[in-house]
């Protein structure tokens, strides 16, 4: 009897088997394409029609179930992505099908996209940044640097001493250096042999006295060679004579006669200028400083208006400082003064073209005064450069849908956010719709479908809008699956 009861149970067992194994799919492969801290994207090779995705949380996840579909025994069951969006992944069968669990790297989670591309379905990873934005508005200007090291060109781009001299104005009477550009590097070095490589470096015949004597310790880099050689002269109390494309190099000899008597070392006029030049540069810098810091406090306080008055006295004293310079933008376009912030927006990008948060705020400057050629060129230049911001895309595209009409482009940077940043509502929204105006239903339709499955936060009215809308491009057929 108990034999019977075995082989019945056994038979069952093998016919639900079979039953489940013909009425259910493998997933071939599962594996991560992409693992940087900008992006992780996993794709799983199989024709999925049916899954299911959930956001957890304590800590923060997202579960993907497959129903009828199951991974295969010599699939990798865990991943350890090296970026920091994604801390682990597993993978594992069910009942009812496979599952795919995510766990976020930080407790503030992720933003993710699952796509289907023929054979593949992929599953796009993003880190979750801070967004404030209602649809058909631009993003709140992005701030600036906070931390006032940033204004008092800790992090900022120091200009080198090569770039002063080309921008220091000379008087007539008083030539600049005009000589090949030279690093130099020298550690204790005979000055015979200092020389010896001046004349090679020149093209100058250069003759040293057999008086000169002496080693030198100095490191100078991009700098005018005479002006180096210049340098090296008055350290060492040395005079050049020349003659036909000959340098004499000897000794400036003191005088014997007469105790006490002043000796006065003649010194190159050119030197003279650009020492008092940069130690004047350095005395400005100094001042900014401590004008800068008047107006942070200021700043904190809320008192903006006194504070730019501050910012703009040093922004006259340190006109190479781009930090301080976008501040001052930033501060001006939030008072709604936007010409003010238009220009100190391309003061800053006149200094550095690559500066993405310069190029943006004189873009949402040029749109407020209605300067849309302006705007246009900023923005283009707010999306190519460093470091990447969402705004600017997201700024750009819109102002590309609204003033420009120019919805393929438009429709082009949407997707870049997206691709870039991960996708938002309103970026979502707005790739739905632009495709709906060019026609192109399907793929419409999709994006709508994806909006409803992301786990976006939807009023009750706009995901009833949202399935109208699938229900009039995708047909009522689509519309009841």
């Amino acid at each position: 009897m108990i034999t019977r009861r075995i082989i019945i149970l056994t038979i069952l067992c093998f016919l639900f088997g079979y039953v489940e194994s013909s009425s259910s799919a493998l997933i071939k492969k599962i594996e991560i394409i992409e693992d940087t801290t900008a992006r992780l994207r996993l794709v799983i090779k199989s024709k999925i029609s049916s899954y299911s995705a959930i956001q957890l949380s304590h800590p923060f996840r997202l579960v993907i179930n497959f129903k009828g579909f199951y991974v295969t025994k010599r699939q990798k069951r865990f991943f350890k992505p090296k970026g920091k969006i994604v801390s682990k992944i597993y993978i594992g069968n069910r009942k009812k099908g496979a599952r795919i669990i995510f766990y976020s790297a930080k407790r503030s989670g992720f933003i993710y996209r699952i796509e289907s591309k023929g054979e593949y379905l992929i599953i796009t990873c993003w880190p979750k940044h801070k967004v404030r934005v209602r649809t058909g508005k631009y993003m709140p200007l992005p701030h600036p640097r906070k931390r006032i090291e940033s204004l008092l060109s800790i992090h900022q781009r120091k200009k080198k001493t090569a770039e002063i001299i080309k921008d220091t104005k000379v008087p007539k009477e008083v030539p600049t250096y005009t000589g090949k550009k030279i690093s130099v590097d020298f550690y204790k070095a005979d000055l015979h042999n200092v020389f010896r490589l001046f004349s090679e470096i020149s093209g100058k015949n250069i003759i040293v006295s057999d008086k000169v004597k002496g080693t030198i310790t100095m490191s100078l880099k991009n700098v005018p060679w005479d002006f180096a050689l210049d340098l090296i002269l008055e350290i060492e109390n040395l005079k050049k004579e020349e003659r036909l494309n000959t340098y004499i190099i000897t000794p400036i000899e003191k005088k014997e006669e007469g105790k006490g008597e002043l000796i006065v070392k003649k010194v190159s006029k050119k030197a003279i200028y650009l020492a008092r030049t940069l130690k004047k540069r350095e005395e400005k810098i100094r001042n900014a400083q401590q004008i800068i810091k008047e107006a942070y406090e200021l700043e904190k306080k809320r008192k903006l208006r006194k504070a730019l008055l501050l910012y703009e006295k040093a922004a006259k004293l340190w006109e190479d400082n781009v930090e301080l310079l976008k501040k001052t933008a930033y501060l001006y376009y939030t008072i709604g003064n936007f010409a003010r912030s238009y220009y100190y927006a391309r003061r800053a990008i006149k200094i550095n073209p690559d500066d993405a948060e310069a190029s943006l705020y004189g873009a949402l400057s040029a749109v407020k005064l209605s300067k849309y050629e302006d705007a246009k060129l900023l923005f283009e230049m707010a999306v190519r450069g460093k470091p990447k911001i969402p705004e600017a895309y997201y700024d750009y595209a819109l102002f590309l849908e609204r003033q420009t009409k120019d919805i393929i482009h438009a429709l082009a940077v949407y997707e870049e956010y997206e691709y870039l940043f991960g996708p938002i509502l309103q970026t979502s929204l707005s790739i739905a719709r632009l495709y709906s105006r060019l026609g192109e239903k399907q793929k419409a339709c999709s994006k709508y479908k994806e909006i409803l499955l992301s786990g976006f936060k939807l009023s009750s009215s706009l995901k009833k809008q949202i399935k109208k809308n699938i229900y009039e491009l995708c047909g009522k057929r689509e519309n009841r699956r």
